[in-house]
């Protein structure tokens, strides 16, 4: 049995961004500040470039891991087959919050990831050799 081909990358991020933003404005909202910290921190992330002369600390080995193949094949599955055919608003809750959630993993584990002053995440850069 072959393994099942990733979806787009590209449409994955949309439907996980448009995920953050319904969240943010849902009176149900995020399970933890834990969690809403970093879907926003993400979502920041995802939204802007690195800043000038400086690149994201990225781990491209983690991206072959057995791991991050289980949580981002999951994550795909979750935000574009079974939240939108999700009728039941508490199920479409449960796999949104799912979804967030993997996400977050997700970005942990291929980008340091580290708490500002303020409460909030960001990734961390490092200065671009010249």
């Amino acid at each position: 049995m072959s393994p099942k081909p990733y979806f787009d990358s590209i449409q994955v991020r949309s439907a996980l961004l448009k995920l953050i933003e319904s969240l943010s404005v849902s009176p149900n909202g995020f399970p933890s500040e834990t969690i809403e910290q970093m879907a926003k921190g993400m979502y920041t992330f995802y939204r802007n470039p690195a800043p000038a002369r400086s690149e994201y600390t990225f781990h491209p080995d983690a991206l072959g891991t057995d791991t991050f193949k289980m949580k981002y094949g999951r994550l795909e599955e979750v935000l574009l087959s079974k939240l939108p055919k999700s009728r039941k608003s508490s199920s479409k809750y449960k796999y949104s919050i799912e979804a967030v959630t993997l996400a977050t993993e997700l970005w942990t584990m291929v980008y340091d990831i580290i708490e500002t002053e303020s409460g909030g995440y960001i990734a961390q850069t490092t200065p671009l050799s010249s």
